[in-house]
């Protein structure tokens, strides 16, 4: 066992963070969008460091791949449907539902969105290629 202070994070430490909680859905209450968006609001309100910034970039990396890929961290059971992702976040951004949408999340994931390289999308350049890429 292992004493002394704990060890200051790393990129890679904190990587392996997120990968052990959301491929273990049930560690997460089977909900990986919502650990990934109380993440991000946890790491927004801790301020501006390094690696709170990064936090928040993971967040929105792996909400963009939960939402376009719904089955990415189901742990095998059942995926739910491309459109409940959408729909969810729809909701959020009514202010509808249980979760709180943090001010700057969905300005940083469309962005994200924006530079990803979609197979079989517009692309961002064209009127609506972000949007329909997100609305799968």
């Amino acid at each position: 066992m292992e004493t002394g202070p704990p060890r200051a994070p790393t990129r890679h430490t904190i990587d392996a963070a997120f990968l052990s909680q959301l491929m273990t859905p049930a560690s997460i209450g089977n909900d990986a969008l919502a650990y990934l968006i109380k993440t991000y609001q946890r790491a927004h309100q801790c301020g501006g460091d390094d690696f709170m910034v990064y936090i928040k970039k993971q967040c929105v990396s792996y909400t963009s791949l939960v939402l376009l890929q719904p089955g990415s961290f189901s742990g095998g059971a059942a995926a739910t449907s491309p459109g409940e992702g959408a729909r969810r976040m729809l909701d959020l951004l009514k202010g509808e539902g249980t979760l709180t949408l943090p001010s700057t999340f969905f300005g940083e994931l469309v962005a994200h969105m924006k530079g990803l390289d979609l197979p079989a999308y517009p692309s961002a350049a064209t009127n609506g290629g972000v949007l329909q890429a997100f609305f799968v």
